[in-house]
């Protein structure tokens, strides 16, 4: 303002002064030129003012991240009480302790059920899905809603809540193994489930836009780093359940009570109903209880330390109750709403694509069933085979980084994963009960690559997606996947149920079908190459087609969103720096004419018509005026 006025001031100055006293041409146009050169000089401050006011500056691109980075760290250690690096430290290592207690449930998961709760493969198989459906049918219906809570109330209660319940189902399970106690941790589940996707909007918080969009692959170079500290996690993991597995033959008497005692089970139970153990009370039977004790253990002091080191990321300005939430958003609330965060039809398509992949992990578990029913390797053989699926997917994680910054998300991920999850599931149809050794070979070479590639996949429509709806985004992607399950679990377990004594290859009906819809798949993604957000996403214009959506323009996003408001700021910044020069436009304007009336009414020699001396200089004052003009035109 104080720019403005002096130039006011000045010009208003020069015009009496040469309006008082006989002027020639020269110095008239002497006079527009300065005022034209005050009004560039005004221009340009004005921009540089204004580019500063929204974070661009004549900064190079590099600079305005590295500055856009200090922003986000200063303000995370504002109201977070630690910096991005410590809070990322503590995920980290929350999730290592996951990984531990995770994979030593997981790799005794079959053979503990069979010993302590059901025999029976097909009876527990059903019992998974019949307890599994429900579980899934309410998580769709209640996640999105906790999503909305995880953006606007809390992220940090609700994976409290979510470790505290995993916690005690691992618990439970450890110490009271029975059919009821298993439905009683698939009630829990509906809670303990919700961690992982809040974890990953909380993963959000801690990293600039920058990091999270572009800088060395963005959100899935992030992503592989943080697969690679798991795998390591994972490894150790495995090689002390390994060893645990193994120590009878050190002169230990722990063995594995499911192989030790398989001759002598029924062909319901092992251990009978009422009784947790061989003998009847409650004992450390082998290795597999061991390895469930563990797990327990492991995940206590997770639970541990997200209650007492963990930070609340949701910005206080963001923050509201639960109720004032439910109050005034009661007609959005329903779960189905969330959907609408896949605002444009690439998210819209990339979403078909993963809620068909989606519709195959429902049916994961009786894939699974198909296959292991053809060779029922115990638990430490399928260690070995973890181990070595897990040496492939650790490499191929590791090369991530560099796969999405050469050929983008959608070439570098989606259609080789795709590619070779066919070319394993073809490798399990057609392997046949006797060659049960060829796994040492087909788990390394396609199983863990199709792992690692397939679990980043979702992170190209996160780079689509604004940080404040990250989670909203990530428990709609939960509702259909968990509403996916709650369909199609019943399908896919009949479907094995009715082929699992077919002679081979039909005894893996389940895996052909899986394989058929593995095609269609493949298609729905190549055809989606022409539409490739690699170049958006490197030109930093990946979430424009987002902000330009229905959804983002909506009452509801505008009201709860920092994005929202950050586009407004742009839009007062443009219309600051609109108004600013309007003001240094109409000035010159009046300034020309003023001189032309000048030199039309009180000397004829000031015409502003042409004449040879004009011709020799050009810089007159009728000039001035068509030059603001074409100036205007250009804004």
């Amino acid at each position: 303002l104080a720019q403005v006025l002096w130039f006011k001031l000045a010009c208003a100055a020069r015009l009496l002064q040469t309006m008082a006293s006989t002027v020639d041409e020269p110095e008239l146009n002497g006079v527009a030129d300065s005022c034209e050169a005050s009004k560039a000089e005004i221009n340009a401050d004005a921009a540089k003012e204004v580019r500063l006011q929204i974070g661009l500056g004549n900064a190079t691109p590099a600079s305005t991240a590295t500055k856009a980075k200090s922003e986000h760290i200063e303000q995370f250690v504002k109201y977070t009480g630690m910096t991005p690096r410590t809070c990322y430290i503590l995920v980290l290592a929350s999730m290592i302790l996951r990984i531990m207690g995770g994979c030593w449930m997981g790799m005794v998961a079959i053979e503990y059920t069979r010993y302590y709760v059901i025999n029976d493969l097909a009876e527990v198989d059903y019992l998974r899905v019949l307890t599994g459906s429900p579980q899934y049918a309410v998580q769709a219906l209640t996640f999105p809603f906790l999503g909305v809570i995880s953006d606007r109330v809390s992220r940090k209660k609700l994976i409290v809540a979510s470790s505290i319940s995993t916690c005690a189902s691992s618990w439970l399970l450890t110490r009271f193994p029975s059919v009821e106690v298993y439905i009683l941790t698939k009630a829990m589940a509906l809670v303990s489930d919700l961690g992982s996707p809040i974890r990953d909007a909380m993963l959000r918080d801690i990293f600039s836009d920058e990091e999270w969009e572009q800088a060395q692959g963005g959100v899935t170079g992030l992503r592989a780093k943080m697969a690679v500290i798991a795998q390591i996690g994972f490894g150790v993991a495995m090689v002390v359940g390994m060893g645990i597995m193994k120590l009878e033959s050190l002169g230990i008497n722990l063995p594995n009570e499911y192989t030790l005692h398989k001759a002598k089970c029924g062909v319901h139970y092992c251990v009978h109903p009422g009784h947790f153990s061989w003998e009847g009370d409650w004992a450390v039977d082998g290795s597999l209880r061991l390895l469930m004790i563990l797990a327990s253990v492991v995940l206590s002091i997770d639970a541990l330390l997200v209650v007492f080191a963990f930070p609340e990321t949701v910005r206080p300005e963001m923050r509201t109750s639960t109720w004032a939430l439910v109050k005034q958003n009661w007609r959005v609330v329903a779960p189905w709403n969330n959907l609408r965060v896949f605002a444009t039809p690439e998210l819209r398509e990339l979403m078909s694509i993963r809620c068909i992949g989606y519709i195959l992990g429902a049916g994961g578990g009786s894939i699974f069933m198909a296959f292991y029913g053809r060779f029922e390797f115990d638990t430490f053989t399928m260690m070995v085979h973890t181990i070595l699926a897990g040496g492939s997917t650790c490499l191929v994680t590791m090369l991530v980084p560099a796969i999405v910054v050469r050929y983008g998300d959608l070439k570098g991920i989606w259609v080789p994963s795709v590619v070779l999850t066919l070319a394993y599931g073809f490798s399990c149809a057609l392997m046949p009960s006797g060659y049960g050794v060829l796994v040492f070979a087909t788990w390394p070479l396609l199983a863990g690559p199709s792992f690692a590639l397939n679990s980043f996949a979702p992170d190209l429509m996160a780079k689509l997606i604004p940080g404040d709806v990250q989670g909203t985004f990530q428990t709609a992607k939960s509702f259909t996947f968990r509403l996916s399950n709650a369909i199609f679990m019943w399908p896919w377990n009949q479907l094995y149920m009715h082929t699992m004594h077919l002679s081979y290859p039909l005894d893996a009906t389940c895996v052909w079908v899986s394989i058929a819809v593995g095609f269609l798949i493949l298609f729905l993604t190549l055809r989606l190459l022409r539409r490739d957000p690699k170049e958006n996403i490197e030109q930093g214009r990946a979430l424009e087609a987002f902000m330009a959506s229905p959804y983002a323009q909506s009452h509801w996003y505008r009201q709860h969103c920092k994005e929202s408001e950050d586009m407004e700021a742009k839009d007062i910044g443009s219309n600051f720096t609109a108004a600013k020069q309007a003001q240094q436009l109409d000035l010159v304007h009046t300034a020309a004419v003023l001189t032309r009336e000048r030199g039309q009414g009180n000397d004829d020699n000031l015409t502003v018509e042409a004449s040879p001396a004009e011709d020799q200089e050009p810089k007159n004052n009728a000039d001035a005026l068509p030059a603001s003009e074409n100036q205007q035109e250009d804004l």
